[in-house]
């Protein structure tokens, strides 16, 4: 028996389609995290120091929102 077989038509495609499947749900598990539709933690680590935050603009947390009121007014 040979150290390495070669792959058969089906093989091939199989496994270029798997890791293009995969590929693209990476992709798309990045996007989402980039524009902040999901978040990597459910609760606020600064306790409490808005305005040092980055995703302060897109925060649902009390506390950001009287941030943003105050800041804007």
């Amino acid at each position: 028996m040979r150290k390495y077989e070669l792959m058969t038509r089906k093989e091939f495609i199989s496994t270029i389609t798997r890791g293009t499947v995969l590929m693209a749900m990476a992709a798309m598990v990045g996007l989402f995290v980039a524009r902040k539709k999901i978040s990597l933690q459910a609760n606020c680590t600064l306790n409490g120091q808005c305005k040092g935050c980055g995703i302060l603009t897109s925060c649902a947390l009390p506390q950001a929102k009287k941030e943003l009121e105050n800041g804007k007014g």
